[in-house]
């Protein structure tokens, strides 16, 4: 209907406004120093976001290991997402539904357009605890965090779930 053709238009709009060949924070891209209120997960503190622009609370998996996003294309530790690999449909041999590729995290959050730690991060290898306040992802929901799978479902993962099940659905080779 019309309303998914003008979220359509709104999403052509901001990523025609990108100047790729510029630093996020370049003049040139001075328009996606904004709020976007689909980046923030509704429950994400008001006064946590004042003063910050175009903060994300929800950050792309990398895989296992502080260096995921940097892993090589097909190496066993690598996530959905990574800094310079591309992803197909034949890359993931785990289950799509027990593949996680984005997650929500009130640690470490930034602007969305800076990219790195604050939009994509790789699950720690020695972490005994993976979802909480006190931990890299979730916070902003009593008893665990919103994960969207590579299925393409967004389904609450409590933050009692075994590090090792987590770690392992980091990952998109199984």
């Amino acid at each position: 209907g019309t309303a998914g053709r003008n979220t359509s238009k709104q999403w052509e709009k901001l990523v025609g406004a990108i100047a790729f060949q510029e630093a996020w924070n370049a003049p040139a891209n001075a328009g996606l120093r904004r709020t976007v209120t689909s980046f923030l997960c509704p429950t994400f503190a008001h006064e946590f976001t004042q003063g910050q622009v175009g903060l994300t609370s929800y950050v792309g998996i990398a895989g296992v290991g502080e260096d995921a996003a940097i892993l090589l294309h097909g190496d066993a530790n690598a996530g959905f997402f990574g800094y310079d690999r591309l992803l197909g449909a034949s890359d993931i041999s785990a289950r799509l539904d027990a593949t996680m590729t984005a997650i929500e995290t009130m640690q470490d959050n930034g602007p969305w357009p800076a990219g790195g730690l604050p939009t994509v991060r790789g699950v720690l290898r020695d972490s005994d605890r993976c979802i909480g306040r006190d931990a890299a992802f979730g916070g902003l929901h009593r008893g665990g965090a919103n994960v969207l799978w590579a299925d393409g479902s967004v389904r609450f993962l409590t933050d009692k779930i075994d590090p090792t099940l987590f770690r392992e659905e980091a990952r998109i080779k199984r």
